[in-house]
């Protein structure tokens, strides 16, 4: 069965170097977030979380994982934004804890990194009865 994109076709050096560059654009997207938090901490909370996560989720979906690659972008997020909202640093303990999921009663902070170990296999699996539809040119849905 064919996966969710042509990534798998493109040679493993270049989906690294692709992935450093877009990570790189988000720290990037972070270290101008953390400017912002002070002035207005809620709207710079609620781009993190309905804005910038998004955008690395969605790529997740289309490759495979290296979630080691997404490193910089755990450490934007624990030591520049996370001082930013709550004003202090926090240690990996206490990132864990942020990291925990909103209906947890807690920030929803995700690490990059774990997502990025699932998201193309979720989406692999969602899809796989379109995407072999389509693959056979089977049209009765």
């Amino acid at each position: 069965m064919p996966p969710c994109s042509n990534w798998d076709r493109i040679t493993e050096s270049f989906q690294k170097q692709y992935i450093k560059n877009k990570v790189k654009g988000w720290v990037k997207d972070f270290q101008l977030l953390s400017n912002y938090t002070q002035d207005d901490p809620q709207a710079a909370y609620s781009t993190f979380t309905t804005g910038l996560c998004s955008r690395w989720t969605h790529f997740q979906r289309t490759v495979l994982d290296m979630s080691e690659l997404f490193e910089p972008l755990e450490n934007a997020i624990k030591d520049q934004l996370i001082p930013a909202l709550i004003g202090q640093g926090v240690s990996d303990a206490e990132g864990q804890i942020l990291a925990l999921p909103l209906r947890h009663g807690v920030q929803g902070l995700i690490n990059p990194q774990e997502p990025a170990k699932t998201e193309y296999d979720y989406c692999t699996l969602i899809t796989a009865k379109l995407i072999n539809k389509i693959y056979n040119q089977k049209l009765d849905l």
